[in-house]
């Protein structure tokens, strides 16, 4: 897997120096990321940032076991240098759960991980259209999740954090503005 990075990594930086390398690991110990090959992996110089996609039920803060689990991967992510964000926050509401407690959930999940070391996290998945009688991981423009999106990345509002110094990281201004540049790239890209 590490292979695969480094090849198409130099191509792209051959391309665009400055260009942000996600690795969109899941980080669950999927084929060639599992155990030590997750750190092995993000100890590229080609990957800039280390994802983790949780699933998991609600509230727990560091899901999974100690070899594939968050805590591993923040241990790694760190080790290697680089941020980690949970690119994927997916629970359970509806008719299974009230789109307040999964509100709530994912505030703790955040505030949780935040202190454990990662870089940021993002909710999945926002439909136009979601399903609110049944039981789905929909966020629509009412939900309560909604408003989680709509804070600032400056660290000032509790939720977002700031990396921390001297672990070989990006600042985390810069950090923020490079998550910017690549959404508002996907979104031009989406758009055409």
């Amino acid at each position: 897997m590490r292979s695969f990075y480094e090849a198409a990594g130099a191509e792209l930086r051959a391309i665009d120096p400055k260009a942000l390398i996600t690795a969109g690991l899941l980080g669950g110990g999927q084929c060639g990321t599992g155990g030590d090959d997750y750190q092995h992996v993000s100890e590229s110089p080609y990957v800039d940032v280390v994802h983790y996609h949780d699933y998991g039920a609600g509230g727990v803060t560091l899901p999974c076991d100690q070899w594939n689990g968050l805590a591993r991967r923040i241990d790694q992510a760190e080790a290697a240098g680089k941020p980690l964000l949970v690119a994927e926050i997916g629970e359970w509401a509806g008719s299974c759960e009230s789109l307040e407690d999964r509100a709530l959930h994912i505030v703790d999940k955040i505030e949780g991980r935040k202190s454990a070391g990662t870089a940021g996290a993002l909710l999945w998945a926002f439909v136009p259209d979601p399903r609110p009688l049944e039981c789905a991981m929909d966020i629509g423009e009412s939900d309560h999740c909604m408003e989680l999106s709509r804070l600032k990345p400056n660290g000032s509002d509790g939720l977002n954090p700031a990396l921390p110094e001297g672990l070989g990281r990006r600042r985390s201004q810069d950090f923020w503005q490079l998550i910017e540049e690549l959404c508002s790239f996907l979104l031009a890209v989406d758009s055409v």
